[in-house]
Parts: C-alpha cells; sequence; structure tokens
C-alpha cells in the first residue's frame, strides 16, 4: 500500500510541475522600453452590430530591455488612446502572447542600458 501511495504523490508532483511550467510560459513577460514615433496604422473598433466605438492606433517601436537588447514591438491602443509622439512606453512582452500591457513612463524610469540605445 505504501509503494502505491508514493507513486501517486510522485505522480502528483510531476503534474503540478508540468502545470506550473505550462502556466509559466503563458504569463512569462518581459519588459521592453521604447519611444513612441508615428502611427503606422489606424482603423475604426466596432461593436458586434457594426456600431464604431472609436479609432485604434498601432505603433511600430523597436523596445530595449534592462540589459540592453531590442525587440521589434508592434503596440495597438486601447480605442481612443492617442500615444504622444516622444514620450517612453513601457510595454511587458510575452513570447506565447505578444504584448500584454504598456504604461507610459519618464526617461528617469527608463533603465541606464535601454537610455544608452533610446538617445
Amino acid at each position: 500500500m505504501k509503494k502505491g501511495l508514493w507513486w501517486l504523490v510522485g505522480i502528483i508532483v510531476v503534474l503540478v510541475g508540468i502545470g506550473g511550467a505550462l502556466y509559466g510560459i503563458q504569463n512569462y513577460g518581459r519588459s521592453y522600453y521604447a519611444q513612441v514615433g508615428n502611427i503606422s496604422h489606424t482603423y475604426l473598433q466596432k461593436q458586434k452590430d457594426g456600431t464604431v466605438m472609436g479609432k485604434s492606433y498601432t505603433y511600430n517601436m523597436t523596445g530595449y530591455d534592462k540589459n540592453g537588447s531590442a525587440k521589434k514591438l508592434s503596440v495597438n491602443s486601447m480605442t481612443g488612446v492617442k500615444f504622444t509622439k516622444g514620450h517612453y512606453v513601457k510595454v511587458l512582452w510575452s513570447p506565447a502572447k505578444g504584448v500584454k500591457s504598456y504604461e507610459r513612463v519618464s526617461w528617469s524610469q527608463v533603465p541606464k542600458a535601454a537610455q544608452a540605445k533610446l538617445k
């Protein structure tokens, strides 16, 4: 009986480990810092019934992580939100989901290695 219990505990531990790894892959994110440039695409957001909710904008930019490594990013704004050209943004990017979130940051919040690349 004890041997069967140990097998069960072992299987549960392995399954929890696999589940945790899959969760981490889906939710892992790396922060990139970028300077807002020109709008690369504008489109209308519509509801299912065709009612126009407003404009959304796409910005293509190069972001840099805390070590200065570059990443090409395509960031879509929320409906009605237009970024200000020249401002800095922190973009959370994940391999599984792409851009997960963004927020405006000041120059002093940008890591030194990223600042060197953005100058």
